[in-house]
C-alpha cells in the first residue's frame, strides 16, 4: 500500500531540505504522513509521493559553494631542515635536545633558558646548546632523614 511513498529521511535528502522542516510541513498539514508497518520494528513514517513531488518542485536546489582551502601556516612557510633553524620551537627543541618538553617548558618559566613566546614558545638554537652545556645543579635536601 505504501511502497511508492518515501522515508522522511528519502525525501530530505533528496531536496535538501531538512528532517525538522519537513516535520513542520507535516505539522502544519502541508504534507501527508502516513506509518509504513515494518516487522520487529516500529513503523517508518513515509511521506505521500504528490505532496513530495510538489514539494521538490517549489524547492530550490541547494549549490554547493566551490571549495576554497584556507591557507594555514603550514602551506604557506618554507620548509628549513631543524639543524639550521634559527629559533626551535618546544616540541622541536625537544626532539633535537633529546630533553622532555615539560623540563625545558620549566626551564623557560623560570628563565633559567631564554626563549619567546610567539604563538608557543620558540627558543634560539644557540640557547638551546649553551643551556645544554651548562651543569645543572640538583637540590638535595639538607636535613638527614631520622626513623623513629
Amino acid at each position: 500500500m505504501y511502497e511508492d511513498w518515501k522515508a522522511k529521511e528519502e525525501v530530505a535528502k533528496e531536496t535538501g531540505i531538512s528532517v525538522r522542516t519537513l516535520d513542520r510541513k507535516i505539522a502544519a498539514g502541508e504534507i501527508r504522513q502516513e506509518h509504513r508497518p515494518i516487522p520487529n520494528r516500529k513503523p517508518l513514517a513515509v511521506l505521500h509521493p504528490e505532496d513530495v513531488a510538489q514539494l521538490t518542485a517549489v524547492t530550490l536546489k541547494p549549490i554547493p559553494a566551490p571549495s576554497q582551502k584556507k591557507k594555514t601556516d603550514e602551506d604557506m612557510s618554507i620548509s628549513v631542515p631543524i639543524n639550521q633553524k634559527l629559533y626551535l620551537t618546544l616540541r622541536e627543541a625537544a626532539a633535537y635536545s633529546g630533553l622532555p618538553q615539560n623540563y625545558l617548558r620549566w626551564r623557560l618559566q623560570d628563565k633559567t633558558l631564554p626563549g619567546v613566546k610567539i604563538g608557543g614558545w620558540r627558543i634560539r638554537r644557540s640557547d638551546l646548546f649553551r643551556h645544554i652545556a651548562t651543569p645543572v645543579a640538583i637540590p638535595h635536601s639538607t636535613k638527614l632523614l631520622t626513623t623513629n
